[in-house]
């Protein structure tokens, strides 16, 4: 099952309200031929008249001087003034264009009502239709005609996004949901099972930037058994590793007659426990559990703990891929998903831990 929302990457735009013509009174035209290469607090890449992009200015605290092209309507908004970027060097020739400096304090006016930035722009992140413990190996048509078109690869699994603009980047991350049986009844699989978490964050990006993006992935439905391995993690990590926002995947399900809370993930920094056996904490795998128990999530750091007596296999870190554990007696419905969901014992035993950034114990 596709995971259509587990990322949405959101270019933030201010709500802003339009002011009259009579803005332009406040800026001087400076240069022609010139934009300022530094600080830039927004970018427009069309459809901007210079009224609109002077107004915008004026809305901006920290704006003082604006480049305007007439030709394509782009406009670009940056907090060093003028005479300073003259000075330190920072203009960059560019046909077409014309630098505004601001010479007056801002003009007090009566706002139109408030319109769109025009340059919100949503980009949605999938899991490229793959299922199971491995992540997708390309990307394919699934971004085809959308915003992402272009601006992702994928590398074992995980996406690889190319930021196309400078700015404040809204991030919404979902963690997959864990696995589910159906020894209670086929309406069962995906009743009972743990539930991922959602975390929202703000972060500024740079243009070119690159960002790991690993979409967790469902735990199975292991039909016929009892036992199912855990949800998978969501990550966004710069490229090299670092953290920056994660969502934890539910832990499977066994036989289940109602929900269990114990087995959704949370947005706390450490995984969920289970009787004597506990999550991971600060990035680490969680444990295994019992005899008959599946094995621990994966974390950020660590891969979650292998169950001796099963032999189903935690879910790997992110740091190492990030692939499902995998669950024994020969059953592959009851592996974990992408994203360190672990593996469960997959005939009538426990199920696995969920991934994230520290890893469930099981479900």
């Amino acid at each position: 099952m596709e995971r259509k929302t587990a990322l949405k990457l959101l270019i933030f735009g201010v709500l802003l309200k339009v002011a009259s013509s009579n803005n332009t009174k406040g800026y001087l035209e400076r240069h022609s031929g010139f934009r300022i290469n530094s600080q830039l607090v927004a970018r427009q890449l069309s459809a901007v008249t210079k009224l609109r992009c002077i107004g915008l200015c004026l809305r901006a605290a920290n704006c003082s001087s604006l480049a305007h092209n007439e030709v394509t309507q782009e406009c670009e908004l940056s907090s060093v003034p003028y005479e300073d970027a003259r000075v330190s060097g920072d203009l960059l020739p560019s046909t077409g264009w014309k630098i505004y400096s601001r010479v007056a304090p801002k003009i007090a006016t009566t706002p139109a009502p408030p319109v769109q930035f025009p340059g919100i722009t949503h980009y949605n992140f999938t899991n490229l239709g793959a299922e199971g413990r491995f992540g997708p190996t390309t990307v394919g048509s699934h971004y085809d005609s959308l915003p992402l078109e272009g601006l992702v690869e994928v590398s074992s699994g995980i996406q690889i996004f190319t930021v196309p603009y400078t700015g404040t980047y809204r991030v919404e991350v979902g963690g997959a949901m864990g696995g589910g049986d159906t020894y209670r009844g086929a309406d069962t699989c995906y009743t009972y099972n743990g539930q991922g978490a959602k975390m929202t964050g703000t972060f500024s990006f740079v243009s070119g930037e690159k960002l790991k993006v690993l979409v967790g992935q469902m735990g199975l439905c292991n039909t016929g058994h009892a036992g199912a391995g855990g949800g998978g993690g969501t990550f966004v990590t710069t490229d090299t590793d670092v953290p920056l926002i994660i969502a934890g995947g539910g832990g499977g399900s066994s036989a289940l007659l109602n929900h269990k809370t114990v087995s959704d993930a949370t947005d706390n920094t450490w995984g969920q426990d289970r009787g004597t056996w506990y999550g991971g904490d600060n990035g680490q795998g969680g444990e295994s559990s019992s005899n008959t128990g599946g094995a621990g999530g994966g974390g950020l750091l660590t891969d979650g703990a292998t169950n001796a007596n099963t032999g189903a296999t935690g879910g790997s870190a992110f740091v190492n891929g990030g692939v499902g554990g995998i669950g024994n007696e020969n059953q592959p419905l009851s592996n974990g998903g992408f994203g360190g969901g672990g593996g469960a014992k997959g005939k009538f035993g426990g199920p696995g831990g969920g991934g994230g950034y520290s890893g469930g114990c099981r479900g």
